[in-house]
């Protein structure tokens, strides 16, 4: 099989591991902001299928479709040309759901609609046509809960509102349509599982956004609760599973936005973090075993990092890393290897990278590189111990930086433009031994590239240097320290061979 030199979609690689082989090394990310485009492609999930990573690029032959890269055999080719030639069918969304990854995608003929794959061409069909023409149903936010995959999808007659599938296009239905006069799903608050139960944030015909949940029926399709019934939303938002609860951000007029939590059967606030009407506005919400992590303003400290146990009186400020009115804003929350990490400012140097220790509270910042320009530049990947993420410094750029295995330091990974450029990496994920993730090089737009884990040296650099007229195709590029690779794009080749 002939590998290619991928463009990974300029807007974020919708890349996908979805796993059936256990003991991969196989780490989630999780996306701290919802994409500000409904139409954006995001890095939902990661997991593996029969070893193979899955992801949306383009070629100079096919537009975004789907691509799967194997780290044992070293090669990447595409999976199926769904909208053939040029034209794109953009997948996105992707979630694992037995032998399956399921995914949004159009194929030119029947708009954006459900798809699935096995990681082969024949096992890459449309799922049903919800929504007949070239419009499409735009699924989007899947979540499997055991064999039914949930997700939100419109028909053209009930409007956005909660669908399921088995798999099969007889067993993909309507769940109910909660909001006879319009969308009865809210199209940026993603869904939780609890229980085999589906939680979501919901609107009918009486009132605006709030929590509702399903068994897959439209009998056991409910609003949980009325947050305020003397308001008309209740701002559901942050649907976030911990300690057997679902916990989110709600609104009411009384006490702003504020922590709230539900089993399905009660509902309650944690605690009215800024007492009164005001709102505290929690975010990132993180779990970990023994403590939900978040972002909130108490109206004193400001906006800092907050934990819970689900109680009111174990909800606390855990550090102000930044005293007075301004906030240290933490951001970014992920938790890896008994920490807790976040980018935060504390007032002298913007964004930098810091650490909880969840058994003990202890805060400290990990490392300071440039104390102006800050050096967390994107969300953070925990994988194992460590911490990735797209990082800067004056000497090196934006480049893939990661913690060593105490926590207390950060270095970058990997040089992928030598010196104070930036290959301005994103979309970080693990399979097998290896760590993925795009990045864009002089010339050569945004493409996917590996690195080896977990011990790699702190500052390898790539010399690349095709030669004139080699043929186009598998450029594979190898820093013999770190085994680093990248597949390089196809533009510029001009009848088979590169200018």
């Amino acid at each position: 099989m002939n590998r290619t030199r991928l463009i990974v979609a300029a807007v974020a690689v919708a890349a996908l591991v979805v796993g059936l082989a256990a003991g991969l090394g196989l780490a989630s990310l999780r996306t701290i902001h919802r994409p500000p485009n409904p139409t954006t492609l995001d890095t939902t999930a990661f997991g593996t299928i029969d070893g193979l990573l899955l992801f949306a690029g383009r070629d100079a032959t096919h537009g975004s479709e789907l691509w799967q890269t194997n780290p044992f055999s070293a090669t990447t080719a595409i999976v199926r040309d769904i909208d053939p030639g040029a034209s794109a069918s953009d997948p996105h969304d992707f979630v694992r759901m037995g032998g399956y990854v399921y995914f949004g995608a159009s194929d030119g003929a029947h708009g954006t609609e459900l798809w699935r794959t096995d990681g082969t061409a024949t096992g890459t069909t449309l799922v049903r046509d919800i929504l007949p023409g070239s419009a499409g149903s735009l699924p989007r936010d899947l979540l499997a809960v055991g064999s039914t995959l949930y997700f939100a999808a419109d028909d053209g007659t009930h409007g956005e509102e909660l669908w399921r599938s088995d798999g099969t296009m007889a067993g993909t239905t309507l769940v109910r349509d909660l909001n006879p006069n319009g969308d009865g799903i809210d199209r940026y608050v993603p869904f939780a599982e609890l229980g085999h139960t589906v939680f979501f944030a919901g609107s009918d015909a009486s009132m605006g956004e709030q929590l509702w949940s399903s068994d897959g029926t439209s009998a056991t399709t409910r609003k949980v609760i009325d947050i305020d019934p003397l308001s008309v939303d209740g701002g559901v938002n942050d649907l976030t599973v911990f300690r057997g609860a679902v916990y989110f951000a709600a609104e009411t007029p009384a006490s702003g936005d504020e922590l709230w939590k539900s089993d399905g059967a009660t509902t309650v606030q944690v605690d009215d973090i800024d007492p009164g009407p005001a709102s505290s506005t929690p975010s990132g919400l993180t779990a970990t075993p023994s403590f939900l992590y978040f972002a909130a303003d108490d109206g004193v400290a400001s906006r800092e990092l907050w934990r819970t146990d689900g109680t009111r009186a174990g909800t606390a400020l855990v550090t102000d890393i930044n005293p007075g009115s301004s906030g240290s804003s933490p951001n970014f929350l992920t938790a890896a290897g008994g920490s807790l990490y976040f980018a935060a400012t504390d007032g002298t140097s913007s964004d930098q990278l810091w650490r909880t220790r969840i058994a003990t509270g202890a805060t400290t910042r990990v490392a300071e590189f440039t104390p102006t320009n800050g050096t967390v530049r994107g969300s953070l990947a925990g994988i194992g111990s460590r911490v990735y993420f797209a990082g800067f410094d004056p000497a090196h750029g934006i480049e893939p930086w990661a913690t060593d295995a105490s926590g207390r330091s950060a270095s970058v990974l990997v040089e992928v433009v030598p010196g104070p450029g930036a290959s301005n990496p994103q979309d970080f994920a693990a399979l097998g031994n290896r760590l993925y993730f795009t990045a864009t090089s002089p010339g050569h737009g945004r493409d996917l590239w590996s690195v080896e884990l977990p011990d790699v040296p702190s500052f390898p650099t790539l010399s690349w240097a095709p030669k004139q007229g080699s043929a186009c195709g598998a450029q594979r590029v190898t820093a013999a320290t770190v085994n680093l690779e990248a597949w390089l794009n196809l533009t510029g080749c001009v009848n088979g061979l590169k200018p």
